[in-house]
């Protein structure tokens, strides 16, 4: 009897304990911190992006979990981001803030996400409102535009010949960009200027180099280049080098002085950089990503962001094709800073 009341003991005692195991498993799953997902496209170096680590020291101030993801270079980058994705989604992931490689590839996985809940904001390079709440920008390009246009002018002395170089087809903002350069350009506001060509749809800085190289040499009276990327803008400065035309040859672009700190020491090469404090950057994303998780944000046009570096306006999207919809987006400065070479500002 007694051995029979201890098996039942025993028995009691292993689904008491089960039960205390299970318990403690589903309180651990449930009590699991909310996951960020920050997904880039093709970086050079995580290294030479501060707002990747501003974005994950804000993330985890605010008790969630950052997950920032790396796409090496690669032709097929937007099958990267597809896969990153594919492996680190998980049930406890609340946002995924996106640069996408391509709209159109990721169109169905995100909208998978969407529909699972999770806040979907894009992030410099812009998706289709269809599968995001709300696009993140640096400058709004529609004034950016005009102001590269002027300031070109401005340096060339209002006359010259110039190219416009872009980056990436599927970048909405550069394609905007490169849309407002030209409006300015067909109002005649500079009417000395004249635009040679449009160098677009490069990714790869060393063939854009040479691209840029070849159309130098076949039109020897350009005077400026205007890079819409910072990719764009190392091309430029390669080839110019690499032609020995600093002489002669402006190049206004997007990029940041200390990643293009090598060019920017060529006492010989005339250059103006339009960027952003990116370091910042990152950290009003992922305050902005954590408001818009809790509904503080709705993401609707004419909404106000408060953010602890200040107000921003939600703004409803530039309707810019007739497959485009409309949507939301809100830019977190108001223009672009500038660095000039020391063969400008002798």
């Amino acid at each position: 009897m007694l051995r029979k009341k201890g098996g039942k003991f025993a028995v009691t005692a292993l689904l008491l304990l089960g039960l205390a195991v299970a318990a403690a498993g589903i309180w651990k799953y449930s009590t699991k911190k909310p996951e960020y997902i920050f997904l880039m496209g093709e970086v050079r170096s995580f290294e030479d992006y501060p707002m990747f680590k501003n974005f994950e020291n804000e993330i985890t101030n605010l008790g969630c979990v950052p997950r920032v993801l790396e796409i090496e270079e690669s032709e097929n980058s937007s099958i990267r981001q597809i896969q990153k994705l594919s492996e680190t989604v998980n049930d406890n992931t609340v946002c995924i803030i996106v640069n996408a490689a391509s709209n159109e590839n990721l169109a169905g996985i995100l909208q998978k996400y969407q529909e699972r809940g999770i806040k979907i904001l894009s992030c410099i390079s812009e998706v289709s409102a269809l599968y995001r709440l709300l696009h993140v920008g640096t400058v709004d390009p529609r004034t950016a535009g005009p102001e590269m246009m002027t300031e070109t002018a401005r340096l060339c002395g209002e006359k010259g010949q110039f190219a416009i170089v872009s980056g990436a087809p599927h970048s909405v903002s550069a394609t905007t960009l490169m849309m407002e350069v030209r409006y300015r350009y067909e109002q005649r506001r500079h009417p000395g200027m004249i635009l040679s060509d449009i160098l677009f749809g490069y990714e790869n800085v060393e063939t854009a180099s040479e691209k840029i190289k070849q159309f130098l040499e076949e039109t020897p009276d350009t005077s400026a280049l205007i890079c819409l990327s910072e990719r764009m803008t190392e091309a430029a400065c390669m080839a110019v080098q690499a032609l020995e035309a600093e002489d002669h040859v402006t190049i206004i672009g997007m990029g940041d002085p200390d990643y293009l700190e090598d060019y920017v020491k060529d006492e010989k090469l005339k250059m103006e950089l339009f960027y952003c404090n990116m370091a910042d950057f990152g950290t009003m994303v992922a305050q902005l990503s954590q408001k818009v998780v809790s509904g503080e944000v709705k993401g609707t046009p004419g909404e106000i962001v408060k953010l602890d570096q200040g107000n921003y306006l939600i703004k409803e999207d530039e309707i810019l094709t007739e497959d485009d919809i409309p949507g939301s987006e809100v830019y977190l400065y108001q223009e672009y800073k500038r660095y000039q070479t020391s063969s400008l500002t002798d």
